[in-house]
């Protein structure tokens, strides 16, 4: 089976003036690549991935990345182990920090703790809920951003108290 991220090419979403991209070529995947700060990850999440031993990015990854930082809708298809919960979390995550800062620019606050929740992600097995919150907690953590994982099987009371 082809591996597909998308039904419609990386360049039918970029305007003119973004730069071609080739999801082939290594040194485009490269985290070290400019063009991943440049369309807005941040270089302390590069500095995690690193640490993780990630230098490159996956095709599904740097495919979502300018798509789903802008608000677009994506669905990428892969196969496991490829990268998916990178590839929609750390857009996610760029573009839950870009409207926070133009928030605080008009004057709403709505950073750290005890604010309502931006962003959830549903997951169809509980072993996949804390997978995707260990992973998404990590590259958070910079960013200041908090992930927490509720799931059936447990007690609500643990859960209900990390919404504080």
């Amino acid at each position: 089976e082809k591996e597909t991220t998308s039904d419609f090419p990386l360049s039918d979403l970029l305007d003119e003036d973004t730069p071609k991209v080739d999801l082939k070529d290594p040194k485009f995947l490269s985290t070290m690549n400019p063009y991943w700060v440049q369309n807005g990850l941040d270089p302390r999440v590069i500095d995690v991935l690193s640490g993780k031993g990630i230098t490159t990015f996956t095709p599904v990854q740097a495919e979502a990345f300018v798509p789903v930082s802008t608000g677009r809708h994506v669905i990428g298809r892969s196969r496991t182990g490829t990268g998916k919960t990178l590839a929609f979390g750390l857009p996610s995550m760029t573009r839950l920090v870009k409207l926070s800062e133009e928030k605080r620019a008009m004057g709403n606050a709505g950073t750290g703790k005890g604010r309502l929740p931006s962003m959830i992600i549903l997951c169809p097995t509980r072993e996949l809920a804390r997978q995707v919150s260990e992973e998404l907690t990590q590259v958070a953590r910079p960013l200041r951003l908090y992930v927490t994982c509720f799931h059936g099987g447990v007690s609500y009371d643990p859960q209900v108290c990390k919404l504080d």
